[in-house]
């Protein structure tokens, strides 16, 4: 009976033990797992404000743009009417000179 009951223990003892280390290796697996999670999530946030900071430099070179853009307009259109105020002068000055020739 003393027999029996040492085997007995000895079969609970041995599956104790296998449950705890079952138990440990879920455990340390699960850690594991969420260490990698949480390696992840740092690479993916990092990667989020790498887009973020291109998005905002993309914006401000399209804001940039927009503004060359309008100054570009705005000094062709400068340039076109003080073109066409020269081209005007020079013909009022052909014209005096042509009616000064008839003069003389």
């Amino acid at each position: 009976l003393q027999l029996k009951l040492s085997q007995s223990e000895k079969r609970l003892n041995a599956e104790k033990w296998s449950k705890d280390a079952r138990q440990r290796k879920a455990s340390l697996q699960q850690e594991e797992l969420l260490e990698h999670a949480e390696i992840q999530q740092r690479k993916l946030e990092h990667k989020l404000r790498q887009i973020q900071s291109e998005r905002a430099d993309l914006s401000d070179l399209h804001r940039r743009n927009e503004l060359e853009q309008k100054q570009l307009s705005f000094d062709r259109r400068k340039y076109s009417a003080q073109q066409q105020q020269e081209m005007e002068e020079a013909q009022k000055r052909l014209q005096r000179q042509a009616k000064q020739r008839e003069a003389e």
